[in-house]
């Protein structure tokens, strides 16, 4: 678990991210099936999918309330994969 002084400097770097907001149908996950899962984790499972504007490949994580890990956990999980500038999901 991540300092609080940590996770302040990651809140401050989420204002630099550039985000846009898609539907989940828009995302064509095909409803989260089982054929578009691509892994699990203490948050829940991550699917591919694909945006129908921008035919551009994408993961969601579908979060599971029940989960393993609190509020700060998946605050510092979400604004560290948004720094991620590039990485491959096979579609």
């Amino acid at each position: 678990m991540p300092s609080n002084t940590n996770l302040n400097r990651l809140t401050l770097i989420k204002g630099t991210l550039d985000a846009k907001k898609e539907s989940l149908k828009d995302a064509a996950t095909k409803n989260f099936k089982t054929q578009c899962l691509v892994g699990e984790g203490g948050f829940g499972r991550v699917y591919k999918g694909r945006l129908e504007s921008t035919n551009q490949g994408v993961a969601f994580k579908k979060l599971d309330r029940n989960g393993f890990q609190g509020n700060k956990e998946f605050l510092v999980e979400v604004l560290m994969l948004s720094l991620v500038f590039y990485f491959t999901i096979p579609i």
